[in-house]
Formats: structure tokens, sequence, C-alpha cells
């Protein structure tokens, strides 16, 4: 370029503005020969006009093109339009090609527009057609709009007309630089639920008998900015208080990484300014989901920095979030415009709405909450999306969803109602339906729904599943069988499908071992994670004589639950089994730790430690199990053998063994011959030679008996 450089003439040109363009458009709007543009923003303005103003005498033609044996818009003709040369010089063909798009979002004017500078004259245009074809013209003449139309001889003049929108011109002021940022929304979006903590300690819902706008501040007692925005809060109460308008200071001391101040600091601070307003402390939960909304809002994702102060509207919608300190005479004219006219506050600028911005999806927000846990604040946009789409049966039928995974069995069955009645045929939302109506014990009504909905679409395996255990439950066990088979034959891999099977087998009864352990071994492999599974495939392979096999899933069930004290009292019992005394008493012990109401839990440990040698222990826990189970023949026959052998004599008691012996006979209708032979060692320890005599004829009648 020897040395030379490009020029910055935005400004001179009136393009030198601070917008996030996207979108742009170039278009003879005012048809007064020169092109305007039209231009698209990410943030406001929305839409800008610019039109072309720049004076001269330059000369221009422009023809709009209709193809017939070719596509009617003519997209890809390519015209050349060839004007007389300067004297001395050839003549200048200058060359367009109509396209369909012309950036980015962006379609100009189909019309091909040739500025032609000082030339005055047009010798011919050509148009080459997109089919191949190519047409000549002459005779036009410049500062006219023409139309061609593919296979006519000539070229239509049009006369343009106006448009009909006139736009007057209007200064947007950009405003200076701040550290602060004030984003109005251009649509009103619905505040999540929020909870915090006054300094009482007590738990108070921001919007608690709400009737007024609210500001919820983000404040911290390390911020100075914030202390500044406290301190004026102060000083404009006045104001504020006459402008209706609730300021909630929420304190996030002791939330950030550093943690150098406390929730103690922020009170006593607000305390000695004498606050006039409520205040109280924030959790993480309350800041996850203001950051949650945050980032839902922008795409550019910052965390939010304190202060930073959200102003929600009388109805629980947020209007506008302030970050840094607020301006507090921007704060009052917020306020203002929210009470004059809702819309007034959405305008982040002094331009006008081309149409109304359409409201924010609830149905994403109620998305995003739920992804993230917040099942509360999932429902409430789910409940506020169908609230102004009542007829729209997929969001009722997501609410209903929701409102299931809350177990709220009534809610959701409505939710469910109401998308059967915009759509009767939905065998999805029957299924569910159904399975509400299980859930709340209505077993002839989930019924029908189950059929319903399988007549519907008879492929639906989770309705033949759970039909069947609704007529188990009814006690109708070979129609359960039936459902749980067909919903196998539908979809194997339904580890609860097999499971439900192998129970609908069992209380038939004469069931086929081999049967009950395929459904029990196939409910692990579709399901590794299911406890009950791994149980009582532990208790088919024990009965299978499998006793490694059946330790190995007992531990499996305890490892996925570690409160499953059923299994682990099994597992304990077959470590006795083999000998690991020590093993066994550990799951014994971490059962009783469980759950000490387990008599069977105490009484297997009373056991191990007995044959531990630890009689004290074991003395104790056969109490225990006594005291939960008086009638316990294990406990009670154990505990008098231990009275009548142990090795300190001083904790002998003959006659307590006697009566405790007395009742195990008594529940064993004196046929148990180990516990017949401990009441007759127990009396003849007593000295009651006779009744162990008698004793011991009942044992010799029962032995020549067997």
């Amino acid at each position: 370029m020897g040395g030379l450089q490009f020029g910055n003439i935005s400004a001179i040109s009136g393009l030198d503005v601070s917008d996030d363009g996207r979108g742009l458009a170039a278009v003879d709007w005012d048809f007064d020969g020169d092109l305007d543009l039209w231009t698209t923003n990410r943030s406001a303005p929305l839409v800008r006009y610019f039109r072309n103003d720049m004076p001269g005498d330059h000369h221009y033609l422009a023809v709009k093109l209709q193809g017939r044996t070719c596509n009617r818009d003519a997209i890809g003709a390519r015209v050349l339009l060839t004007v007389d040369g300067e004297a001395g010089k050839e003549p200048t063909t200058l060359v367009r090609t109509l396209r369909a798009g012309s950036g980015f979002l962006s379609q100009s004017s189909k019309s091909v527009h040739f500025g032609l500078g000082h030339h005055d004259s047009v010798e011919k245009l050509a148009v080459r057609w997109p089919d191949g074809h190519e047409e000549t013209f002459t005779g036009l003449q410049v500062d006219r709009y023409y139309k061609i139309i593919q296979g006519t001889p000539d070229a239509q003049l049009l006369t343009p007309t106006q448009p009909d929108v006139q736009l007057s011109t209007s200064q947007l002021d950009a405003g200076s630089p701040t550290g602060a940022t004030r984003v109005a929304l251009a649509a009103p979006v619905l505040m999540p639920k929020l909870a915090y903590r006054n300094f009482a300690g007590k738990a108070v819902s921001w919007d608690e008998n709400i009737k007024h706008p609210s500001l919820i501040n983000l404040w911290a007692s390390w911020c100075q900015p914030c202390l500044a925005e406290i301190g004026e809060m102060i000083d404009r109460q006045q104001d504020i208080r006459a402008a209706n308008l609730n300021i909630i200071a929420l304190s996030v001391d002791g939330l950030d990484e550093n943690k150098l101040t406390t929730v103690e600091n922020a009170e006593e601070l607000l305390s000695k300014l004498g606050f006039p307003f409520a205040c109280g402390s924030a959790d993480a939960e309350l800041l996850d989901k203001l950051q949650l909304l945050h980032d839902t809002l922008f795409f550019r994702r910052i965390r939010l920095p304190v202060p930073t102060s959200l102003l929600v509207d009388a109805d629980g919608y947020l209007r506008v979030i302030y970050r840094g300190r607020i301006d507090m005479d921007q704060l009052l004219d917020d306020v203002q415009q929210l009470q004059d006219d809702r819309d007034q506050a959405t305008k982040t600028t002094a331009g006008r709405w081309y149409v109304q911005p359409p409201p924010l999806d609830n149905a994403w927000i109620s998305k995003r909450y739920e992804l993230a846990g917040f099942l509360d604040d999932a429902v409430k946009y789910q409940r506020a999306l169908v609230h102004t789409r009542p007829v729209d049966g997929p969001a009722h039928y997501r609410l209903g969803a929701l409102l299931e995974k809350q177990s709220q069995w009534q809610s959701a069955l409505q939710s469910y109602q109401r998308v059967l009645e915009i759509d009767g045929d939905d065998a999805d939302a029957l299924f569910h339906r159904a399975n509400m109506q299980y859930r709340l014990g209505r077993l002839d009504e989930a019924v029908s729904s189950y059929r319903s909905a399988l007549r519907i679409n008879p492929a639906l395996a989770g309705a033949h599943n759970n039909l069947g255990a609704v007529l188990e439950v009814q006690g109708d066990h070979e129609a359960a069988i039936v459902e749980f088979r067909n919903a196998l034959a539908i979809a194997p891999q339904r580890a609860d499908a097999h499971f439900n099977l192998f129970k609908s087998l069992v209380r038939r009864g004469n069931a086929d071992p081999e049967k009950l352990h395929h459904h029990l071994q196939q409910t692990v492999s579709h399901k590794p994670g299911f406890a009950p599974g791994h149980y009582h495939l532990a208790t088919v392979l024990e009965l299978r004589g499998q006793t490694e096999e059946a330790a190995r899933h007992y531990a499996q069930a305890v490892e996925i639950n570690p409160d499953f004290v059923a299994a682990r009292v099994n597992l304990g019992v077959i470590y006795a089994r083999q000998g690991n005394m020590t093993k066994a008493i550990e799951q014994f012990e971490l059962s009783v730790q469980v759950r000490p109401q387990s008599a069977r839990a105490q009484v297997n440990l009373a056991r191990a430690l007995r044959m531990q040698g630890e009689l004290d222990r074991a003395g104790e826990h056969y109490r225990k199990t006594l005291a939960l189970d008086s009638d316990n023949v294990a406990a009670l026959h154990g505990l008098a053998e231990l009275l009548l052998s142990h090795s300190n004599p001083d904790r002998r008691r003959p006659q307590e063994a006697i009566e405790l012996a007395k009742r195990a006979a008594e529940l064993t209708s004196h046929e148990n011959t180990k516990v017949l032979r401990t009441l007759a060692e127990a009396y003849t320890a007593a000295g009651q030679e006779g009744s162990a005599q008698r004793i011991g004829r009942q044992l010799e009648m029962i032995e020549r008996q067997e």
C-alpha cells in the first residue's frame, strides 16, 4: 500500500455505535436511490435503522427479477449492467448476483441495485438466468426501478411505493462507563422459591405477605461498595418507604472461600447503623438458585458479584438486576415505572419496542432447576407454564412427572387427568395415571387405567409389570404372573418384572427352584445395585447348597445398603457355620447397631459371643433379645444353658434356668429334645430330682418314637 493505512471513518458515516451487532441487511428503504441499512443486535436496541442521507448527484439503477422457467425468485441470476465509458475510455460493465441470504441471519433486498456514480446513461443490461438462458435489455434510463420477467422482451418501469411506516429519528444515550451494571429484563421472569434466616434464626420466605415491589440485596460486611450502598439506603429510607419498596438485605458473610467474616459481623454492623429494613443471612442454596437463574438469563455466565440486587415486582417477577452499587435515583425511578406501567420498566434504553418480546420459556427454566435438584422450583415454573398454556398436554404431563418425583401422588394424578382431558388416547398419561391411582390405594381404578393404556399401546412393558403388581396385591396371583411374563416378553431386561415374577411364583407355591434362581439372576444382572435382588438370590443359593456364592451375594447386598439387617444377619450365620466367629460377630454387631430392636440380630450375636467364650456379653444380648421378644425360644434356651454352665460359679442361676427352659418347652410343645434336656439339667442343678426324672422319662418316650 506504499505506506498508506486504512482510516476508521465510522463516526463520519454515522455507524459509530457500541451495539453488539449480529445481522445486517441493505435496502433502499426510502427509495431515494441509495442503500439504507437495517441491523439487529444481541442486546438492546434489538433493531436499528440507518437511513442513508449522504449528499451528492450520483445515479443508480435497480431491477427486480422474476423467473418463469427457473425459480420464481431468480435466486442465482447474474445481472451485467454496461454503462457508457468516460471520454476516451471503454464502456464499464458492473456485475451483481442475486443471492438467498446476504450475511449472518440476514437477507438484503432482492432488488438488484447498481450505484452508477456520475454515469448518466446505460448502454445495456444482460440477465443470465439460473437455468442458463440469457436475455439483454436496452433503452433503460438511470435513476429508475425496473421489473424484468423472464421471457418478456421489455423491462417494466416500476413506480416505488413509499413504506407506510414512518420512522422518526431518535437519539440513544449509552451513558458513561461505570463498574456497576443495570440489566432491565426484556420480559419479566418468575422468581424461584427463596428462603433466608433472619438474625433471630427464624426461616423466612422472601415473598411472605408480599404486596409491593421488593429489592433483594446481597451484600457482605467486608465489601466497601456494599457498605456505601447500605448507608445510602439508610439515608434515603423515607424515599424508599414512600415508593412502597420492600428491601431485604441478605448477608453472604461466611459463604466466601476465605470466610474472614461471619453472619454475626453482619448483624452487629447493621444493628450499629440502625438499618431500618428486613435483613438476614443467605445460605448456599439461596445463592445457588439465584446463580442458576442468572445463568439461565445470560449467555455469558459470570459469578454474581457483591453487591448484587434484584428488583422484583409485586407479582413475584424479576424485572431488573443490578450488579454492583445501585444508583438510588435509578432504583426509585424503576420502582415508579413498575407502578405506572409494567412494560416501561423493561426498557433498557430510550428506544421503542417493534414488537413486545416473548416471555422466557418457563419449561426451559423448570428443566434447569430440576437438573440442579431444586424440584420445588421446577414445579413452580412448570405450574406457571401450564397456567399460560392450559391446553398444552405435554406441559401438563411434565408437571405430573415432577409432582410424581416429589411423591405428590394426588396432585400428579390431577395433572395426568388434565392431559387425558386434552387427549384421551395418550397411553403414557393413562399409564402414569394408573401409577398414581395405585399409589393412592385406588386399585380397581388403577387396573382399569392400566388396561386402557394397554389397549392403546400393548407394547407398554411397564404397564404390564405394574398391572401385575396391582393384581398381586389383589390376590390374583395367576393373572399377575401372566402380566409379568407379558412384560418380560416385551422387555426381557426389566429387572423389576423378573423380581416381581419371582415373588409371585413364591407366593403361589410349588415354584421350580431353577426358575426362581433364573429370575433372581436376571434381576441382579440387569440391576446390579438392587440389594433385595442379591438378598433373595443368596437365600435361594443357600437352599441349593451353594454357601460360598450365597455369602458373596449377601455381602453385595450389605455393600449396596449397609442398613440391610436381614442380609447382614444371614451373612453372619454363614460365617458362624464356617467357624469364622470373628467375622460373624462383626456382622451381628453391625446389625444391632443399625437396628437394636432386631431380636434375630441380638440372639445371633449372643450365640456367637457364647461360642467365643464371651459369656457375660452373651448373657447381656440374650436378655436384650427377650426384652424384645419374651417368647424367643432360641434366647430362652440359650440363656438357660448359659446360666447352668457359666464358667464362673457365682454367675450360675439354676432356678432362673428352670423358668427359662420351662417356657421354651411350653413353646415347643415339650417336643424339642435339646430344650427338655436343658430343663432336666436345670432341675438337677436346683436339687429337684423328681422333676428331673419326670423330664427324663419324657425324653425317653420321644427318643423311642423317633
